[in-house]
């Protein structure tokens, strides 16, 4: 969810976000900023990165492109596709 909908990692720091959650599933731990940032997400890339690495390999073609825009907030942004 986060990388899907670009949230900040803060998002379970939120009040809304874990009374949100707490009413979906009061036993489940939202794991803090901290947690996700040395563990989870490196974790979640490797993953990731393997899994796009072996499906590369079995391809015969291969097409990326790529567009570079700014933000309203006026911070330039890459895409690869």
């Amino acid at each position: 969810m986060i990388a899907v909908d670009m949230e900040p990692l803060r998002k379970g720091e939120y009040e809304g976000f874990r009374d949100f959650v707490n009413a979906l599933d009061s036993r489940y731990e939202i794991p803090d900023t901290k947690t996700l940032q040395k563990i989870l997400l490196p974790e979640y890339y490797e993953n990731v990165k393997q899994k796009l690495v072996i499906a590369l390999s079995k391809a015969e073609h291969v097409s990326v492109t790529t567009d570079l825009w700014t933000s309203i907030a006026n911070e330039g942004i890459l895409s690869v596709i």
